[in-house]
């Protein structure tokens, strides 16, 4: 049986990763320009301070899912959380 894997978002999964956000944000009826999303994403992936992304394959690689976890640094929590 294969299972589906999941990764770090690298720049070469970007489009892919942008496709997935913008599908979920529009269910959310949250709507930004894909080159809104181009550039936080972009952010994001450079450089781990601000978070990460993940992005889940099929098994045939197709990309079915994606998830964000953002790095806040706060007072409330003393420092970085996330």
């Amino acid at each position: 049986m294969s299972l589906a894997t999941i990764s770090l978002v690298h720049a070469e999964t970007l489009d892919t990763v942008i496709d997935l956000l913008d599908a979920q944000l529009r269910e959310h009826e949250i709507t930004r320009s894909r080159d809104d999303l181009r550039a936080v994403t972009q952010t994001i992936i450079a450089s781990m301070r601000h978070g990460f992304m993940l992005v889940a394959r099929a098994p045939d690689g197709s990309p079915i899912g994606v998830a964000y976890a953002s790095s806040l640094l706060s007072l409330e929590h003393g420092g970085v959380s996330g």
